[in-house]
């Protein structure tokens, strides 16, 4: 069991902040969409400060969440904040989690990971009456269970399904569409709207049309404004409208591929063949292969899955990467990477060893990492999303990120943007795009400009139907 140090910051909720705390205390069972960076965690805390020590109606509460975010971001607010100096946590993560389960202490932190864990402790028979009954569960980064059949929602289920209060917390509820919605309104509220993910789907959505590839579900007409309404009393949505912090500027740098490999580049994307200098040659065997090697090879490499070798192609974003760096002046850059090689190849391009959170990276140097951006002491910090491009607090670092190879992800990319654009970031951020001219990465940015457009409209109608219930809830206490 943890507790906080003694020099602490004083928390004062913002407004938004103060009304949505109500908000929860009001909701047993909500959702926080925040945007990223607006302070959710902090809320949350507020919100279990007095439900724990004003109400007493709360004892125990497990915060699921990435692993990163269970293990730096959530006892770094504890310790933060002067208000919170009652609460003792635990971090369920390591070789003592059997131990720290037992501990007596006010919150428990997991990575959705450890899930499966935590069921088979509350299965065992010998431990019964020893484990901590928790009265309300918060899912941090909530898109973790969008999957309403996956093991990990399964496991939300099992464990949770008659918790009396319980939370989502995101900036990203539908990435990918309407259809990420289910899985996560279902844990706050069975049956909302619908029994099942399958009855789900046949009620707002139109199957995958025939021969489509992409298996995707299509929105029936006139279902948004359905679903926003029948969700809306249990969403409360924060956009960046609720702080004065200016928008990101976005910076866009076009490379552009030598007459030599930009024919290469067309003959694979033709043949499905890529011409190697050694005189060997890479066949691609399908359209999916073909979209991953061809954003390889405008990143500088390509991958022989096939023999298990690495073939060096060029060096241009590579070289690009390297005048931004050095056009910064020592201003510190977070660069987003989509590819393990391009860490070894990045840093044999610098002459150095690179700071690198990606997935070879070990949970001790990932919190290193973290810390020493944090004190400005890391000067260009290699990061693939997936490894910390959510719920970190990495504005003290830093104000430039750089996305050094696109990502198809919506969820991806505004989560790792948001680690540097938010409250706290004193300076204006600038998001640089490093986009290979004529090739996958401008379809890719276009791509994700549509995605974010549909959850932008998702989100909007949300607010719009919150704000309606509202004015009704107020005229019926008014009678």
């Amino acid at each position: 069991m943890q507790e906080s140090s003694t020099e602490k910051e004083s928390f004062t909720p913002l407004e938004y902040q103060a009304e949505d705390i109500q908000f929860l205390l009001d909701t047993p069972c909500a959702a926080l969409l925040y945007w990223m960076g607006l302070g959710k965690t902090a809320t949350l805390l507020s919100t279990l400060d007095d439900l724990m020590f004003n109400q007493f109606s709360v004892k125990k509460t497990l915060v699921l969440g990435p692993k990163n975010v269970i293990r730096a971001t959530w006892p770094d607010e504890v310790d933060k904040w002067a208000e919170f100096r009652a609460m003792t946590y635990t971090v369920l993560h390591g070789k003592n989690k059997d131990q720290l389960l037992l501990q007596d202490t006010d919150l428990y932190f997991i990575n959705y990971e450890g899930l499966k864990w935590l069921y088979n402790k509350y299965q065992d028979k010998t431990l019964r009456g020893k484990l901590p009954y928790f009265d309300m569960v918060v899912a941090d980064e909530s898109t973790r269970i969008k999957n309403a059949t996956s093991k990990t929602s399964k496991y939300c289920k099992a464990l949770f399904g008659n918790v009396p209060r319980k939370v989502d917390l995101t900036g990203t509820i539908a990435p990918n569409g309407y259809i990420d919605l289910f899985g996560q309104m279902d844990f706050l509220q069975p049956g909302l709207l619908a029994k099942n993910i399958t009855g789900y789907r046949n009620a707002y959505f139109l199957p995958p049309a025939e021969g489509n590839p992409s298996k995707k579900y299509v929105l029936r007409s006139g279902v948004k404004d359905i679903i926003a309404n029948k969700i809306a009393p249990y969403v409360r949505v924060r956009g960046k409208d609720c702080i004065k912090q200016k928008d990101p500027v976005l910076n866009t740098i076009y490379c552009d591929l030598p007459e030599k490999e930009m024919k290469q580049y067309e003959r694979m994307e033709k043949d499905f063949y890529l011409e190697l200098e050694d005189g060997g040659g890479l066949d691609i065997f399908s359209a999916g292969t073909l979209s991953m090697k061809l954003r390889q090879f405008i990143q500088g490499f390509v991958y022989d899955t096939e023999q298990g070798t690495t073939h060096d192609v060029n060096r241009i974003k590579a070289l690009a990467l390297k005048e931004l760096v050095e056009s910064l002046n020592g201003q510190p850059l977070l660069c987003g990477i989509q590819f393990q090689y391009e860490v070894d190849m990045l840093r044999k391009v610098f002459g150095y060893r690179i700071p690198a959170m990606y997935s070879p990276t070990s949970d001790k140097e990932e919190i290193e990492n973290i810390r020493r951006w944090n004190r400005g002491e890391i000067k260009l910090l290699l990061m693939h999303p997936q490894s910390g491009g959510i719920g970190l607090n990495l504005q003290a670092g830093g104000s430039d990120v750089l996305w050094f190879s696109q990502t198809w992800n919506l969820e991806h990319y505004l989560q790792m943007n948001a680690r540097i654009d938010r409250l706290g970031q004193k300076d204006g951020v600038i998001i640089h795009h490093l986009v290979m001219r004529d090739t996958v990465d401008e379809v890719i940015v276009n791509v994700l400009k549509h995605k974010a457009k549909e959850q932008s409209e998702l989100l909007t109608a949300i607010e719009l139907y919150g704000r309606s219930h509202e004015k009704e809830n107020a005229r019926v206490k008014s009678r």
